[in-house]
């Protein structure tokens, strides 16, 4: 708006300049003279004025496609590979069940009388373990098997406390750490028939040196005084007593 104005004002100005400079003559000049001479400043004046007008469409055009987005991109979107970069896909329970193995382990009592077994899992990276009470019994010493990349490590294990209505227990391993941890959640961060994961070691090492896993989903909550129980449909066995049952983020829930 403003850049016609200014435009039509410097004309104008210019045909004001002309007329002074050249007076004398034009007042001399015979009638068709002043008749070109009009024509004249009518086609300019008309010439800058579409000039004026082409450049501010031009301007106001740009302003509407706005910056570019790239070839092929349509204005106001944005492309698919950022789109699937801020809406990432939740690991697979695979992925989940892996991250956490290293943190499990297996439980063998020491006495001579009862080579019973179990599993547990680590929770701090000095060595603290917790596992069920029904594991450890009245074991103070216990061994425990710790994951390693192509097999195991064996540690001697200290059982430092035991709550038989909870049914746990908490080893402290002797030495050999950092070890691998798995974090704890919270049951009440979970809903029936969300998606859940054990692990342990079955029916003892009979199936193996590493840690297996079955998947399910959480199937109801119960309480039974100041212990609250998680039934789950995912598969448990004998051997699997202790071990964690952790949600789709990998934290212990049970």
């Amino acid at each position: 708006m403003y850049f016609r104005l200014w435009v039509l004002f410097g004309a104008a100005l210019f045909g004001f300049g002309l007329f002074m400079q050249y007076r004398q003559e034009l007042a001399s000049a015979p009638t068709r003279f002043w008749v070109i001479l009009g024509v004249a400043g009518v086609i300019a004046a008309l010439g800058a004025l579409a000039a004026a007008i082409w450049k501010y469409s031009e301007r106001g055009q740009g302003k509407e496609r706005g910056p570019s987005t790239g070839q092929g991109a349509t204005p106001g979107t944005v492309p698919s590979s950022a789109t699937q970069m801020t809406h990432a896909s939740p690991p697979s329970l695979s992925d989940v069940a892996e991250r956490v193995k290293p943190g499990v382990v297996y439980i063998e009592r020491a006495s001579d009388e009862d080579k019973g077994s179990g599993s547990g899992f680590i929770v701090t990276a000095d060595g603290l373990a917790v596992t069920n009470a029904h594991v450890v019994r009245d074991e103070r010493e216990v061994f425990v098997r710790v994951p390693v990349v192509g097999g195991y490590r064996k540690h001697l294990a200290y059982v430092r406390g035991t709550d038989d209505e909870a049914d746990l227990a908490v080893l402290e391993i002797d030495g050999g750490g950092p070890f691998a941890t798995i974090p704890l959640g919270n049951s009440t961060d979970v809903e029936d028939l969300d998606k859940v994961i054990a692990l342990g070691f079955p029916y003892g090492d009979y199936l193996g040196r590493s840690p297996t896993q079955t998947d399910g989903t959480l199937s109801a909550r119960h309480n039974f005084g100041n212990v609250e129980l998680l039934q789950t449909n995912a598969d448990i066995n004998p051997g699997n007593s202790g071990g964690p049952l952790v949600n789709v983020e990998g934290k212990v829930i049970g």
